[in-house]
């Protein structure tokens, strides 16, 4: 009896380790190594089905419908073919309308770039493959024309694609482990309603991931969902390229790349990417990523992309180029600078620490507002734009020089901005500046707060507050307005007095109207010392007409 209760517990204690061992897992995948539903696979020849009889013939259970599909099981394959064209695993075709499940298979060894020939070939009927493995293949799960639902597999070493998708409705791909060797871990193209949920995307583990590996490529699909995914990149593979794509949506993901083009969707329209993470894999080794959404110079321009909640770290930029109505709101960028070109572009809400913002020749009607940029080392805000709206940002720099908080372009509108501790606080020396309106900005702390070059012209300059640069101002252009032309000039701490102040510079411009700053405790301090001086005055006549009517 108590040897029947010592094994006992030594089963259990197995149990306990073999289930501590599966403990780390992604998405309820091991990290390490694959572990299917049920191990017991029984080898079984090369499967060739061409129409429903044949799941009959070969004995498969079944009916083919919807609630009964076809079952292909716990089977262990591995390809004998001598040539690409007879090297297929599984392959189904001839099947249309027919419901069919692959669950619990080993399929390995079939070559062939093609997916005609791939390890698990589905060109007909409705699929599903579930818990599957499929390693050493040219191309390891592919469909045709097919709607296809893969879960809780995994793809690996194989040379072409992990999994390929072409011409198809309806495609989940989900709870899987899809790792890249060399050139595409999952490519769908010419498809539509395509669900990529919850999966696991790795390079291969022994490093020999091709020079053009890309985790997830996507070509001429529409309605794609990319969502809860890890992508873990690697130096040399791109975790996600896509073009001619419509109607993309990308959340809470996670990537994690040192590739330089990390993050690529081009010539896309209406691409969403939400609450995800983009982080360089080792910072100290390889350049930084890119992540970029766009289309081509004198080409393709894309349409609506929007980049909300994201957090990016240690990337080259982030960028949004050739995008009409393109917006970047409420990220965290950690040194990451943000790039814009284009037309009508929005960046707005985000906190950048050690990075820039970037808005290209190209971008027009760009609006800039309530950025936080700290840390910074050379520039703020660049804007090489026409007719941008630079309005409540929070600009912090490190005193570099020839570091400038905001550097102008062409007709925009600086307003109520707040730039601190750069070299040149507004403008700089390379500034081409003409026709803009700075207004109500509070400029402190900087060498010059706002300098005007030589090619500066027809600027209007006022209500803004100059506190405590080493010189408020210096005007070297044109035809510059440092007034409102009325009665309201700029608030400087050189000056004293109400009245006219003489902007230092070549210009010879005059700010008609000016101010002077003196901070809010000086006014209240120096009030109350009027009030006590004014009260001490009144007192004092008080006393010397008492003095005389007693007197009397």
């Amino acid at each position: 009896m108590a040897s029947k209760q010592l094994l006992t517990i030594m089963l259990l204690l197995i149990m306990l380790v073999t289930n501590g061992f599966n403990a780390k897992t992604f998405n309820n995948r091991p990290d390490a190594f694959f572990a299917s539903s049920n191990q017991i696979r029984v080898p079984h020849p090369q499967i060739l089905i061409s129409s429903p009889s044949d799941f009959i013939s070969l004995g498969f259970n079944g009916s083919g419908s919807e609630s009964a599909p076809f079952l292909i099981e716990d089977l262990s394959i591995t390809s004998v073919g001598h040539e690409a064209w007879d090297s297929s695993c599984i392959r189904i075709t001839g099947c249309p309308g027919i419901y069919y499940t692959i669950r619990n298979c080993m399929v390995s060894g079939s070559r062939g770039p093609w997916l005609e020939y791939a390890g698990i070939s589905l060109q007909s009927g409705i699929a599903q493959v579930e818990d599957c493995d499929v390693l050493n293949c040219s191309v390891g799960i592919a469909a045709d024309a097919i709607p296809i639902t893969i879960e809780n597999c995994r793809v690996w070493n194989c040379s072409e694609s992990a999994v390929m998708v072409e011409n198809s409705n309806d495609c989940t791909i989900a709870d899987s482990r899809i790792e890249l060797y060399y050139a595409q871990g999952l490519k769908i193209s010419y498809s539509s309603n395509i669900d990529i949920n919850t999966n696991l995307f790795l390079c291969d583990p022994l490093g020999n991931t091709g020079e053009l590996g890309y985790h997830i490529w996507l070509e001429r699909c529409e309605s794609i969902y990319l969502e809860d995914n890890e992508i873990r990149g690697g130096r040399a593979s791109t975790a996600l390229f896509a073009r001619y794509c419509t109607d993309f949506f990308v959340k809470n993901n996670s990537f994690t790349s040192d590739s330089d083009m990390a993050f690529r969707v081009v010539r896309s329209n209406n691409t969403k990417v939400l609450d995800c993470t983009f982080e360089r894999e080792f910072p100290s080794i390889h350049r930084p990523p890119i992540f970029h959404i766009g289309g081509e110079p004198d080409f393709q321009t894309a349409w609506n992309a929007f980049v909300k909640n994201c957090t990016f770290t240690d990337f080259t930029t982030a960028r949004i180029t050739f995008v009409e109505n393109g917006t970047i709101s409420n990220c965290h960028f950690f040194n990451t600078s943000v790039t814009a070109k284009g037309e009508s572009a929005r960046i707005s809400y985000n906190d950048i620490i050690n990075g820039s913002i970037y808005i290209d020749t190209r971008r027009n009607d760009a609006e800039v507002s309530h950025n936080t940029i700290a840390q910074v080392g050379s520039y703020g805000i660049v804007n090489s734009g026409v007719n941008c709206y630079i309005y409540n940002n929070t600009l912090i720099g490190t005193g570099l020089t020839n570091s400038a908080g905001i550097d102008l372009s062409n007709r925009s509108i600086v307003h109520l901005n707040t730039i601190r501790n750069f070299h040149y606080g507004i403008s700089g020396p390379g500034s081409l500046s003409t026709g803009c309106i700075i207004t109500n900005n509070t400029i402190q702390g900087n060498t010059i707060g706002l300098y005007l070059g030589g090619s500066a012209d027809e600027n209007k300059v006022y209500y803004n507050y100059f506190i405590d640069n080493g010189k408020g101002a210096e005007d070297n252009g044109h035809n510059n307005q440092w007034d409102d032309g009325v009665s309201m000039g700029n608030y400087w701490t050189e000056i004293l007095f109400p009245g006219e102040y003489a902007v230092p510079g070549y210009a010879m411009a005059v700010d008609r109207y000016a101010l002077p700053y003196r901070p809010f405790a000086e006014v209240i301090a120096g009030n109350a010392i009027i009030l006590i001086s004014t009260g001490a005055i009144v007192v004092s006549l008080l006393a010397v007409v008492l003095l005389r009517r007693r007197k009397t």
